[in-house]
């Protein structure tokens, strides 16, 4: 690529445009409040807090008119938040906002298109750039460790090259038969590998560079990151273009027989 996606983030928010710290700690409520400011915003936002879920255990979710967030937090206190903890809550809230600015933003068209209860290509292409564009623009402002992520580029050899291509997954070994809940189970774990590919190539500014096994890992993300800058102009074609060409980026030199043992792994219906 001829340029830098570290560089494509001209990011509109700051450190120093964000509220301060109040002296009795870090009110989540009130930096959610702020960021829906900030980002414009305009449908109600709910923050809900799970204490007895892990801090990695964050999702959005929309409806027409509304969003709710929830978040893990166990092991914090919110009165007495060490450094790491502060920033790694600030990072999950700047993500999850991300996620409910883009899906405001996106047309109406385009949402019932993508959100249409069918496992589809375009969808799986938009949720890839939809949560690059969350890590990305979260990890400029809060960004985190190595060590906060959850994966390593060892694990992603093996799921993409030996528990993806070794034969047809089923939910239960003894029942040979995918019901259409079974695949929507693998949609969304093949969607959640390859969004924490996505996440630990922007937090480690790549994935070990230096080594041929993981090219492919590092020419899938830097090709997705390529529709970064113009994606409020993207099509559901355009989705479905940026799903299989991330997927054809990884299993490019696959033999044939693997390739469709990969595709029919991923849950999604290929059209």
């Amino acid at each position: 690529m001829g340029f830098n996606v570290f560089n494509l983030f001209k990011k509109k928010l700051t450190e120093g445009d964000l509220i301060p710290e109040e002296e009795s700690g870090f009110d989540p409520e009130r930096f959610i409040a702020e960021l829906k400011n900030k980002m414009n915003v305009k449908r109600e936002v709910k923050l809900q807090l799970n204490a007895n879920d892990k801090d990695s255990c964050n999702i959005a979710h929309h409806d027409e008119t509304s969003s709710l967030i929830e978040v893990g937090t166990l092991g914090y206190d919110f009165s007495n938040l060490t450094e790491h903890q502060l920033v790694k809550i600030k990072n999950t809230l700047y993500h999850e906002m991300v996620h409910v600015r883009e899906r405001e933003q996106l047309p109406s068209v385009l949402t019932k298109e993508l959100f249409n209860g069918k496992r589809t290509l375009a969808l799986f292409g938009y949720k890839l750039l939809n949560d690059y564009t969350a890590y990305l623009e979260a990890n400029e402002i809060y960004p985190e460790s190595p060590e906060d992520m959850h994966s390593s580029p060892e694990k992603f050899l093996f799921v993409f090259y030996d528990h993806l291509t070794k034969g047809k997954l089923f939910i239960d070994k003894n029942n040979p038969y995918r019901s259409e809940s079974d695949e929507w189970r693998f949609f969304d774990a093949f969607c959640d590998y390859c969004i924490g590919l996505i996440a630990l190539y922007i937090v480690c500014g790549g994935i070990n560079k230096d080594e041929f096994a993981y090219s492919k890992f590092n020419k899938a993300v830097e090709q997705l990151s390529s529709y970064y800058p113009g994606r409020e102009g993207l099509t559901y074609d355009d989705y479905a273009k940026i799903g299989k060409e991330y997927i054809d980026t990884i299993i490019y030199d696959l033999s044939s027989s693997e390739r469709r043992i990969f595709w029919d792994n991923t849950g999604i219906i290929y059209q």
